[in-house]
């Protein structure tokens, strides 16, 4: 592709939020000129782009209609979303399908969003998750939980973000009738998933998906707050594979089964992020998603991996070059708030590690309820964050 013809296509960005403004800049940085569609006419990628567009990113046939207009005059040709929300996935995908443009299917893409779907697709494959239920019924999920006689996570079955609804619930049935109202008002449609809770280290497998074949880019050990805190993140840790012989065939283990849950789904050219448990050295799929883990984007670009120009070449059809994954030990820990109150940042700034802010001075924080509360993070040589992390330096203050 010549200069010329660079300087007269688009990327769509649908969203143009924060997490949106690296893959904004890697179109730039292509050549790409670029379209975001937010109803924030103040938000971060309005200023960045080319075009501008004030949609609903939750109005489907808005997005769609207004995408396919726009391109009558300006040639599309890549469209793209980093939103975890449902209605900016499913645009993109029926938009790149109307234009023809490289992109994750409508069908594979419900198969992501609900997480019934899901489990039947890894069931129909063979590709072992825990036992589950989908109902919208209270009484059928005690009726279950009792029959299952082991501790149970309830979760929503669709639209819940990081991990909003998510319980685990004791054998006893100690408060499910409160966590399953909780899971259902988090649900985008009233049914909750009560599944078999696996006990085990969790990994997230993170990668990208070109044409059908998966390739790993990361695998890293999940950390959260505990179920006393509805398992909210609290970082991660790189697997190195090539550290021992042990890390390597761990690795092996992980990624095949991850690899089978990304196609049993039937993604195409998106990126992916497999949770998996390793349990008594069996590996059991809890979901599969289509965006990277959360601020694991943040994590690749610290260990060397350029994300934001991968994803935008593999959405235009000019992805060529090979897939590596990561090699260095690196840790990520998302930094919260132990009480409500206003934020105010005392450091930002080390020479060892990269820490990042979520928030900002004079923003309200509180204590952790989900992964959206997390008040920045920091990243970098799994010594190093544990230094700082263990240190008596105060990153904040809350007034």
């Amino acid at each position: 592709m010549d200069s010329k013809s660079l300087m007269t296509e688009y990327v769509v960005l649908i969203g143009g939020g924060k997490s949106q403004l690296p893959f904004i800049s890697a179109a730039i940085g292509l050549g790409y000129k670029t379209i975001v569609f937010d109803r924030d006419l103040n938000c971060p990628g309005a200023e960045l782009s080319d075009l501008f567009y004030a949609v609903s990113i939750r109005n489907v046939d808005e997005l769609v209609s207004k995408c396919l207009k726009v391109s009558e005059n300006h040639p599309i040709c890549g469209v793209m979303t980093y939103s975890s929300h449902e209605s900016p996935l499913r645009a993109s995908a029926l938009i790149c399908n109307q234009l023809g443009l490289p992109s994750f299917s409508s069908s594979s893409i419900e198969n992501v969003l609900d997480k019934n779907l899901m489990k039947s697709c890894f069931a129909k494959y063979d590709i072992l998750t825990p036992d589950w239920l989908l109902t919208s019924d209270k009484s059928m999920a005690t009726e279950f939980h009792s029959q299952l006689s082991s501790r149970v996570i309830m979760k929503p079955s669709s639209g819940g973000v990081g991990s909003a609804g998510v319980s685990l619930i004791e054998k006893n049935n100690q408060g499910i009738e409160d966590k399953f109202q909780h899971a259902k008002d988090c649900s985008s449609d009233g049914f909750v998933i009560i599944e078999k809770f696996v006990k085990g280290r969790e990994y997230s497998v993170d990668g990208i998906v070109i044409k059908d074949k998966p390739h790993t880019l990361s695998i890293s050990e999940k950390h959260n707050l505990g179920p006393e805190k509805g398992f909210v993140m609290s970082g991660f840790s790189t697997l190195n594979r090539y550290s021992n012989k042990t890390s390597n065939g761990l690795w092996s283990m992980i990624e095949g089964v991850a690899h089978s849950a990304v196609s049993a789904l039937g993604l195409r050219n998106s990126l992916f992020s497999a949770d998996v448990v390793v349990e008594d050295g069996v590996v059991v799929v809890i979901e599969c998603g289509v965006l990277l883990d959360c601020k694991i984007d943040r994590l690749l670009w610290f260990a060397g991996i350029d994300i934001y120009e991968m994803y935008i070449r593999l959405i235009t059809g000019t992805y060529r070059n090979s897939v590596s994954s990561v090699v260095k030990d690196v840790d990520l820990r998302f930094i919260f708030a132990e009480r409500q109150g206003m934020l105010e940042i005392k450091e930002d700034v080390f020479d060892y590690v990269s820490l990042e802010w979520e928030k900002k001075d004079g923003d309200c924080v509180k204590p952790p309820t989900s992964i959206s509360d997390t008040v920045g993070w920091v990243i970098g040589q799994k010594e190093n964050v544990s230094s700082l992390t263990n240190s008596n330096i105060q990153l904040f203050e809350i007034q």
